[in-house]
């Protein structure tokens, strides 16, 4: 609609010296309406309205700048200005000072269809706002003395127009986006064609268009409908209509590719402009664009707003619009910025102008579209003239005023998939017309092909990403063309999407002097982008009720993200910028760093934690695993942006990344939408970790200790253990198991029997290398020896045998049912796609996990026992 027209582009619409319409939006009072036409065919609508002693009064004449010829361009609006001049019973100035006398004013407007006069005054005196106006329109005179002095004063309108930076980018974009429709021309029309404007050519546009079944008369406000009616009736008695009233123009032509201009000014400052062909105003999409309109430049909350002004700062001000006249018009965006930010602006305006065509808006941005538009019902009933102007706009280019109900209720029932549609039909890159006003001695390198360049950038085909493969029933992968795989595992039971992006690297890629810097890293990630700060994170995250964080571990790092299926566009969009852009700043590491060094000395009173500290340290001797995710304090003192940058620079690429996404999804879809995110990210084809050997086995016992003033002792037994891809690793888990639990051998001899502890457990740690295997116990400080004792006694007894069946199966019912209670989570899902794939399981090795327990037998298990469980070159670690 017109009213969601730029102010920037809006001046080329309508003529100068006419105020800019108010919202043609708004309720409709239909009691005390009354709609009828006259025998000349003249149109009347009126409202009464009580509410305040005011009356509007409008004439609409059926004719713009559109309907000249090619000899009359700008005469409507000079004809404009005339009928101001006299008629033949008031003089120059008296159509003014006598609504002015009467408490009133009286203006006009001209757009490429209509001509509109309206009066706003005091209701006692409608009769002469009647009489005022009704006389203006039929029976001005033209004086040739009063047109020379005001083609002058048209004529200066005009120079102030070329002087108008706003209205030079608004001609611009309509001269480019129109080839040969009259829309192309401006209003106001050129010097030319004004100077040579005579009292008879005026007299004839007069005849041919000033005529009774040309024109619409509305009245609004506190009158006597009757009373006002039968006035119309008396002051258009002599009006005779014209039979011939063609409106003749010549139809644009489809667009089928881009066009560009570039406008070179003595103006100060850069614009640039970008049009879309859209509907006109009667069609049944036009309240889908207007509702995308706001969606994408309508305020400070809009798409491009937040977005390429106020997060990447590319703008100084920003803001997209739909101006729906009575032929099929614009959809337009216009920006006031500096010239070197020129290309990036329009190949950001083509990215979010893609993701709306892609997924359309959110949920929230569409409710936020919604309210704003139906909130003109409120404000527009305030005043008299707000609903006359309504009425005429839906009259005038909707084909009558009951169609405001039908666009209402397109507006109250829009869904997302409404907006997306209308995006993707209308905002067409090959449709576009871009044009840069640029500001004196500006950009001399700039031209046209770079400006479709940089919008092909931002708008163009789809990043590649081979064809999907289901690798298992329900779970594909995919892989760009910049080599990330992408896992998909579509599950609509709940609205929820949840993504995980995983990178090799953890531990297996730090050294003595940079342990801890993985996990430092991993809590920077949210912590701020190039673009945001890491309470804008935190604030648009919540805005959304999505979750986003970092997280790293022994063998890789990365980004989790979980979303909400309305807002997941805008959640994958703060994905991408923490995956793609972090900031890693300064201040944000100094904070980090005293909450790091806080948990590092908290650290020394869980004694569990020092007690596998000291473990991982003794068994994995020349192995990163030695290394506490943490680090130490002397490392985490050494720790800086710049050592976090070059650490992400060296892992984090799309070839050693996987990411998987579990939730209610499409698969086709989320690929589109993760190639619009992130295609562009591109790297090595291959990247390495530090080279290293794998974890040696002890060569005999190990034992290592530490002194702690606590109550409790804290115990540790462990062996080597296996890696993730070792084939033995289910039958290791059903070992640990028979061990663990309230239902195990440790529990069930060392507490229940024997009451040496209050926590006793076995584990298997496995890793991309071996890992380990071992028992737990927390027992008091006098029964050290005892307990001791008790652990080497179970893993005797578990790796001599024999193992019972019940054993074995209820290890195996315990594991497969905990897995499938794990599982439920979509994160969970999602991080073990993720990990699997990335370690070279493959995606869909966690299906497995059932039938590979259930495979576990009892040979099985007693000779992995007789591998793992070697007493002769155990670690033990303990904390006094």
């Amino acid at each position: 609609m017109l009213r969601h027209l730029g102010v920037a582009l809006f001046a080329a619409l309508i003529g100068a010296c006419g105020q800019a319409p108010e919202s043609s939006t708004g309720p409709i009072s239909k009691e005390g309406l009354v709609r009828t036409t006259l025998d000349n065919g003249l149109k009347v609508i009126l409202v009464e309205d009580h509410a305040a002693p005011v009356v509007a009064l409008n004439v609409w004449v059926r004719v713009g700048s559109a309907d000249e010829r090619e000899d009359e361009a700008g005469m409507a609006h000079v004809f404009e200005h005339m009928l101001f001049k006299g008629t033949e019973k008031r003089a120059v100035g008296e159509i003014a000072a006598t609504v002015e006398a009467a408490g009133g004013n009286i203006n006009a407007f001209t757009s490429y269809d209509m001509t509109v006069y309206h009066i706003t005054m005091a209701s006692r005196d409608a009769a002469v706002g009647i009489d005022v106006l009704s006389d203006a329109v039929q029976h001005s005179t033209f004086d040739p003395v009063e047109l020379a002095r005001e083609e002058e004063v048209v004529l200066e309108e005009i120079n102030r127009s070329l002087d108008s930076p706003g209205r030079v980018l608004s001609r611009g974009v309509f001269e480019t986006a129109y080839a040969s429709h009259p829309y192309r021309l401006p209003v106001i029309g050129t010097a030319e064609s004004v100077k040579s404007f005579t009292r008879e050519a005026l007299l004839d546009f007069f005849h041919r268009w000033y005529v009774p079944n040309n024109m619409t008369f509305i009245a609004v406000g506190d009158f006597d409908s009757d009373e006002v009616l039968a006035q119309i009736r008396d002051s258009f008695a002599e009006a005779v209509p014209n039979s011939d009233l063609g409106h003749p123009r010549t139809p644009e032509s489809a667009q089928t590719n881009p066009r560009a201009q570039v406008l070179r000014t003595e103006f100060e400052q850069n614009l640039i402009g970008l049009a879309y062909p859209i509907t006109a105003f009667r069609a049944e999409d036009t309240p889908y664009i207007d509702l995308l309109s706001m969606v994408l430049g309508g305020g400070d909350s809009s798409r491009l707003y937040r977005n390429v002004k106020d997060r990447q700062q590319l703008v100084h001000s920003i803001d997209a619009s739909s101006y729906t006249p009575l032929d099929p018009g614009l959809f337009m965006i216009d920006a006031a910025l500096d010239a070197e930010r020129i290309e990036d602006t329009v190949t950001a305006i083509g990215l979010e102008i893609r993701r709306l065509r892609e997924f359309g808006p959110s949920q929230t941005e569409l409710e936020r579209a919604r309210t704003n538009m139906l909130s003109s019902e409120v404000h527009e009933k305030e005043t008299m003239q707000g609903q006359a102007r309504k009425l005429g706009y839906f009259e005038a280019l909707a084909g009558g005023i009951e169609q405001e109900e039908r666009y209402l209720e397109a507006i109250r029932q829009a869904t997302r998939e409404d907006l997306r549609r209308v995006a993707e039909e209308y905002l067409d890159p090959s449709r576009v017309s871009v044009v840069a006003a640029l500001a004196k001695d500006e950009r001399a390198d700039l031209d046209e092909t770079q400006l479709l360049e940089a919008l092909t950038a931002g708008s163009g085909e789809r990043v590649a990403a081979t064809e999907g493969e289901e690798v298992s029933s329900g779970i594909w992968r995919y892989t760009l063309a910049n080599g990330l795989r992408v896992i998909v595992k579509p599950n609509p039971v709940v609205p929820l999407v949840s993504l995980r992006i995983s990178f090799l690297g953890g531990l297996l890629a730090e050294s003595e002097t940079t342990q801890g810097i993985t996990s430092f890293l991993a809590d920077m990630l949210d912590r701020g982008t190039e673009q945001r700060s890491a309470a804008q994170i935190a604030a648009e995250t919540e805005d959304i009720a999505g979750g986003l964080s970092g997280f790293s571990g022994r063998n890789s790092f990365g980004v989790a993200g979980e979303f909400l299926l309305d807002s997941l566009d805008k959640g994958l969009e703060l994905f991408a910028d923490v995956v793609l852009h972090p900031a890693f700043d300064e201040s944000e590491v100094e904070k980090l760093r005293v909450e790091r060094l806080a948990a590092l000395r908290r650290r020394e009173d869980n004694l569990t934690a020092k007690a596998f500290e000291i473990f991982q340290e003794s068994m994995f001797r020349g192995h990163p695993y030695r290394f506490p995710t943490i680090g130490t304090a002397e490392t985490i003192e050494k720790i800086q942006s710049e050592s976090l940058k070059s650490y992400y620079r060296t892992y984090a690429h799309p070839s050693n990344a996987v990411l998987a996404v579990v939730g209610d999804v499409e698969p086709e879809q989320i690929i589109d939408a993760i190639s619009l995110q992130l295609g562009a990210w591109n790297g090595p084809d291959q990247v390495r970790l530090p080279p290293r050997a794998s974890p040696a086995a002890p060569d005999g016992p190990r034992q290592i200790s530490l002194e702690k003033n606590k109550a409790q002792v804290h115990i540790i037994v462990g062996f080597a253990g296996r890696s993730i891809s070792d084939p033995d690793l289910p039958a290791l888990d059903v070992l640990t198991q028979i061990l663990s639990g309230q239902g195990g051998r440790l529990f069930l001899e060392l507490r229940d029997r024997q009451s040496l502890a209050y926590s006793v457990t076995a584990f298997s740690i496995e890793g991309v290398d071996p890992g380990t295997f071992g028992v737990y116990i927390a027992s008091a400080p006098d029964k050290l020896q005892e307990s001791l004792d008790g652990l080497h006694n179970e893993l005797r007894a578990l790796r001599d045998g024999p193992i019972e069946p019940e054993e074995l199966e209820r290890a195996r019912n315990y594991l497969i049912g905990t897995r499938a209670v794990s599982l439920q989570r979509f994160g969970t899902q999602a991080a073990m796609l993720s990990l699997d794939e990335l370690y070279g399981l493959g995606a869909t090795h966690h299906l497995e996990y059932e039938s590979d327990i259930e495979s576990v037998t009892l040979d099985d298990l007693a000779r992995v026992a007789q591998s793992t469980i070697d007493l002769e070159n155990e670690v033990v670690a303990i904390v006094r």
